[in-house]
Formats: structure tokens, C-alpha cells, sequence
């Protein structure tokens, strides 16, 4: 998706509007993978990494746009631009495990 979100090929406000909450839970839960292959590979996930970053840029204007219905509606502690605590992400791994 980072790929296709750099060349223009998808939307990033359709990305971050349809697959945010996943993007920003995965890229924290496989940080320390990401930085142990870095060791090897310095530019392994950098897409992620690049999306995450863009896709949270709009998740923040838009929380800034929408302070009050997004204050009724967390979409579950998931559409957070800040790290996810390790509770969260155990909840999450274990709720896609199960699909």
C-alpha cells in the first residue's frame, strides 16, 4: 500500500479513511522486527514506516477538525496517532488471529 500510496496510484485519504486503525497497529506491533531488520536490509519496510507517517498527519487534522464526534467515537482506542500501549496491541493481534 506504501508503494501505491507514493506513486499516486491510491488515495492516502482513502487508506488512512479505510485501513488506519490496521496501519497504525501493525506498524507498532512490528517496530522492533522493522529496526532488527534494518541491521540487515536499512530500507526494509520503509514504505510502512512512510505511510504510517502520512496516514497519521491526516488522522491528526482530522481529530483537530472533528474534536467532538471523534471524542464520542475512538474507534475502540484504535485511530490513535500516538504509540499504542502494549495491551492494545496484544488485544488487536489476538482479535486478527482469530479471523
Amino acid at each position: 500500500m506504501g508503494g501505491l500510496a507514493e506513486t499516486g496510484a491510491i488515495s492516502k485519504r482513502l487508506l488512512w479513511n479505510d485501513f488506519y486503525a490496521w496501519i497504525h497497529l501493525y506498524w507498532y506491533a512490528s517496530k522492533a522486527f522493522v529496526e532488527e531488520r534494518r541491521k540487515i536490509r536499512p530500507t526494509a519496510w520503509a514504505n510502512l514506516e512512510t505511510l504510517h507517517e502520512e496516514l497519521s498527519k491526516i488522522d491528526k487534522a482530522e481529530r483537530k477538525k472533528q474534536t467532538d464526534r471523534l471524542s464520542k467515537n475512538k474507534r475502540d482506542g484504535i485511530s490513535e496517532t500516538s504509540e499504542p500501549d502494549r495491551e492494545l496491541l496484544d488485544k488487536f493481534l489476538q482479535r486478527e488471529m482469530g479471523l
